[in-house]
């Protein structure tokens, strides 16, 4: 399958052309990704399969540049720090929000193909899908961010951006991706101002992932594999942005093998070499995983050098 075309006029990939995203007579379909070099061939295929299955709506794959802009107009206090918010998908969190605050409509995330039809619940309230696949997450009012819609100016996604702004103000949440802007944040709020403010959805019954019998509504999503996929969830306690503590005490005990991976990645496109060192010190267990010896001691070195 051919990769995207950002020049043929099918995808809106920055904020130049927002024209097109504030007619109302044409949804509008966002995704995220920060770096479109990065974007997998896996990727590019689900979002062209989205292309094909709505060709009348508006696409726009939003990156960095097009994020710095948009807030940069709309949300100056994000913009002036989004670059120290060195994890990929809390910016994402951030600038999708953003996006359906300032135009309305669909966000899917990348590894997500949309196999159903978005077109009937697309309308003047958010549509939310909450997790049910475990009792304490029904009991806690857990919800997905990862596919939803938003209304233009929807008070659901302004509340979001301002909660953000105040947590990046505050320095709160700074070790919890899920809460300084995504949907822990989101099922806070949607509680707030009540769940008949949005249209619900059971996880169990729109991801084919837990719809595995296809039971009840026809599944409006399936999740895909990409190998080029990373975790936040081991890197957010180095904290979401540049210039915190490591919160040590939130890294788990056990290691699970690819994070190896995915901390090498981290510590070296940022420089925490020492910050590296520091944790196989705080978390002995950690040596004990293959690769985590030769990693801090690659750190050693390139701490040593740098002098």
């Amino acid at each position: 399958m051919a990769k995207l075309d950002l020049n043929d006029g099918t995808i809106l990939s920055n904020l130049s052309q927002d024209a097109a995203l504030l007619d109302d007579q044409t949804p509008n379909l966002f995704y995220f990704w920060d770096n479109l070099d990065t974007l997998s061939d896996q990727f590019h295929e689900n979002i062209r399969f989205a292309m094909d299955a709505y060709p009348d709506w508006t696409f726009a794959l939003m990156t960095d540049d097009f994020g710095r802009d948009l807030l940069a107009r709309d949300w100056p206090q994000i913009a002036e720090v989004y670059d120290d918010i060195w994890i990929p998908a809390c910016r994402s969190d951030i600038v999708r929000m953003a996006a359906l605050y300032a135009y309305g409509g669909w966000y899917i995330d990348a590894d997500t193909l949309p196999i159903g039809d978005l077109r009937p619940l697309t309308g003047d309230k958010p549509v939310i899908v909450f997790r049910d696949n475990r009792r304490r997450l029904i009991k806690r009012g857990d919800v997905m961010n990862g596919f939803l819609y938003m209304p233009p100016k929807s008070p659901l996604a302004k509340a979001m951006m301002e909660g953000t702004v105040d947590n990046l103000v505050n320095r709160k949440d700074v070790y919890q991706v899920m809460e300084f802007a995504g949907p822990y944040m989101l099922a806070r709020l949607i509680k707030e101002m009540g769940e008949d403010s949005v249209v619900k959805l059971w996880q169990s019954r729109v991801y084919k992932r837990y719809n595995t019998e296809l039971v009840g509504d026809a599944p409006l999503f399936e999740h895909t594999i990409d190998d080029t996929a990373s975790s936040w969830r081991i890197v957010q306690n180095f904290g979401v942005m540049r210039g915190l503590e490591p919160n040590w005490d939130g890294f788990p005990d056990e290691l699970r093998p690819r994070f190896v991976h995915v901390l090498r990645r981290f510590v070296d496109a940022h420089g925490l070499h020492a910050e590296l060192i520091e944790l196989g010190r705080q978390k002995p267990a950690y040596m004990d995983r293959k690769g985590f010896v030769q990693l801090v001691e690659d750190c050693k070195v390139k701490v040593a050098a740098a002098g």
